[in-house]
């Protein structure tokens, strides 16, 4: 896979350029897996309008289809900066929309477009994108293919909430945790309360009875380095030993339905106020020896009724 990244003064000369970075890449390529992300600097980025600059890099892009398919580019990636109190706008063309954008994918990385399982959205439900201020959250609203009269005042309508999840504390302190059962407010509370805040006001400003059955997705990718934890449990497991192995994997599994129980204590009344009746947090954890790297420990864990005061946690 090849790759161009580069930031330029403004878009006229972002324009000028993007033959030459076409030209980079090999003329025949069978697989679209290459990647251009650019981003240029742009003065006026208060009255910067979303829909005018889609359109017109689409525009732009059209005459480029043929050479940008031969050459395997499988996105376009452009970055505008925002104004400082929010982070820069992102719009991504795809080769599969022939280097048109997808709403649902925008201030989306590519890389966590699959990590949030965009996909999944699709099944059974019709997407609107729906644009917030926090551009952390990805909100989508659904509303189902099959019509259908749900109850009086409701249509079926439903909110998907997709939030990634930094990792806020040293490999150490998740270690020292999950040993201890200490259940810190961290990465996925600061999440789930950004999400709950989104939800609170697009809900607000709609009615409380429009949306229902609400759907909030935290995506965790952390990276654990125990080579330097002096942990007297980490010191005693042997990482040759499956067996081991498997008795620590059941212990993070506890911890995170320990954790996900107290954190429903904490949000119960604006789960239901909100009606939010699933959550569900994938985990990736990479996790790394000294003696040892081991393959990536993958998870789901998930919170079923939540906002009906129903909790079933299972993994």
């Amino acid at each position: 896979k090849l790759g161009f990244f580069g930031f330029f003064a403004n878009l006229r000369t972002l324009k000028a350029k993007f033959k030459a970075i076409v030209e980079n890449f090999p003329p025949k390529e069978s697989l679209p897996v290459h990647a251009i992300i650019v981003g240029f600097s742009d003065q006026d980025v208060e009255h910067f309008n979303e829909k005018e600059f889609t359109v017109s890099m689409e525009k732009f892009f059209t005459p480029y289809r043929g050479q940008l398919n031969s050459s395997g580019i499988s996105f376009i990636s452009v970055f505008v900066p925002s104004s400082s109190s929010s982070a820069p706008h992102l719009f991504t063309f795809r080769y599969m929309l022939d280097f048109r954008e997808d709403p649902m994918t925008r201030h989306i990385m590519p890389p966590l477009v699959s990590m949030l399982e965009m996909d999944r959205l699709k099944m059974g439900f019709q997407i609107q994108w729906m644009p917030t201020e926090n551009r952390r959250i990805h909100v989508f609203e659904a509303s189902p293919l099959k019509k259908k009269l749900f109850t009086r005042n409701w249509d079926g309508k439903r909110l998907f909430a997709r939030v990634p999840v930094t990792q806020m504390v040293k490999a150490s302190t998740m270690v020292e945790d999950i040993c201890t059962d200490y259940f810190r407010f961290g990465g996925p509370e600061f999440a789930l309360m950004e999400a709950t805040h989104v939800l609170e006001s697009i809900i607000s400003a709609n009615g409380i009875n429009k949306y229902r059955y609400n759907h909030i997705l935290l995506a965790c990718f952390f990276d654990v380095d125990y080579s330097g934890n002096d942990n007297d449990y980490i010191a005693s497991v042997d990482w040759d030993d499956t067996t081991q192995l498997r008795q620590w994997q059941r212990k993070v599994f506890e911890y995170v339905r320990g954790r996900m129980d107290h954190d429903y204590e904490l949000f119960a009344k604006q789960l239901k106020r909100l009606h939010v009746t699933h959550i569900e947090i994938r985990f990736q954890i990479r996790i790394q020896h000294k003696s040892k790297d081991l393959a990536p420990f993958v998870f789901r864990a998930f919170l079923d009724e939540p906002g009906n005061g129903v909790i079933n946690i299972h993994l």
